[in-house]
């Protein structure tokens, strides 16, 4: 079958994409779309172009385009998920993490990215299930056993913290904020030598501990969705029509 315009132009953008040219990408991937408003996969594409650039907002927007258009898939929920946390829009991450377990109860990734959701709304319970569960599915990714960590930690689970710093630092030796948190704890435990020579390595690093202590100061911790819900609703949802609220 001969090739569409829109299909050349969406060639070229996920060429251009691969040689990290965001900017060529888009502008080609907008003229695909411009030549087929219907061409499903361009408005994925674009999502995750956009969640390359942080357009967030527009990266949502794309997906429920897709969505409207039929592509219905795990990617789709994921990608669509990762852009709701980073708008800290997290029972909507939830919602599609959620979505993504039931197409592929084997994605890591999914389960990552919920329990750390549900670490954002303060449920360390739900958030640790499922970090440990993408750590028993990948036990191969340092995030997972520092997303982990960061829970123990909250939660109080110090050596629980300490031993998955370890493994973290045992995976990623050059990784500055790993030995800062377990120099955190190492403080926390009045193991002040230890302590020192953690926060020393980090800054040798490139770790700028002041300016990070100064940014957790000055992080808004509250986060903003009028709607009432209970935890468990989620994993039991119907799915939900996205086409009903077009």
């Amino acid at each position: 079958m001969p090739t569409t315009n829109a299909e050349t132009y969406f060639a070229r953008s996920v060429k251009a994409f691969q040689k990290d040219d965001l900017d060529k990408s888009l502008k080609l991937n907008n003229q695909a779309i411009d030549a087929d408003p219907q061409f499903v996969e361009a408005y994925f594409f674009r999502g995750t172009l956009y969640i390359e650039l942080a357009l967030f907002e527009a990266a949502v927007g794309d997906f429920d385009k897709a969505l409207k258009l039929g592509w219905k898939n795990e990617d789709l929920f994921l990608q669509r998920a990762h852009a709701y946390f980073s708008l800290e829009s997290y029972k909507k991450a939830i919602a599609d993490c959620s979505k993504v377990i039931k197409l592929n109860p084997s994605n890591a990734e999914s389960y990552h990215l919920r329990g750390s959701a549900y670490n954002a709304i303060d449920n360390h319970l739900k958030a640790l299930e499922d970090l440990t569960k993408a750590i028993t599915l990948n036990p191969n990714n340092y995030l997972y056993f520092l997303s982990r960590a960061s829970v123990y930690m909250i939660d109080n689970q110090i050596q629980n913290g300490l031993a998955d710093l370890n493994k973290v630092i045992e995976m990623e030796p050059d990784l500055a904020l790993a030995y800062y948190s377990r120099g955190r704890i190492y403080e926390d435990l009045g193991e002040e030598a230890k302590a020192e020579a953690d926060f020393q390595t980090a800054e040798e690093l490139g770790f700028d501990i002041d300016d990070f202590e100064e940014g957790l100061l000055d992080d808004d911790d509250d986060w903003d969705d009028d709607e009432d819900w209970d935890d468990d609703d989620w994993d039991d949802a119907e799915w939900e029509e996205e086409d009903d609220k077009k």
